[in-house]
């Protein structure tokens, strides 16, 4: 069993309030969730009005397929207008 394990930071440029930041990750969240089957939750900076952390986990027999999934979330998300990637983590841990 491999089980992969990232997190996102996100930078939201436009948001000026917590709840337009909820408006737009809810957005991405419903809208990724919608594309990959995953795990994806805010993990922290919650109280932030324009940064975000995003976690998500995957679980799998093949390390390969996990990576590419990670990685089409990765720019999948990329691709929202209203946010930028600040920093992208991932790991793959075998059981």
């Amino acid at each position: 069993m491999v089980v992969g394990v990232a997190k996102l930071t996100l930078y939201l440029p436009a948001c000026h309030s917590l709840k337009e930041k909820r408006q737009v990750l809810r957005k991405v969240k419903d809208r990724t969730l919608g594309r990959f089957k995953l795990y994806l939750a805010e993990v922290d900076a919650g109280d932030l009005w324009q940064r975000a952390e995003l976690g998500l986990a995957l679980v799998g027999n093949d390390r390969r397929v996990i990576q590419s999934l990670i990685d089409q979330v990765f720019d999948f998300v990329n691709g929202f207008g209203e946010l930028q990637i600040l920093d992208q983590w991932s790991e793959l841990v075998n059981y």
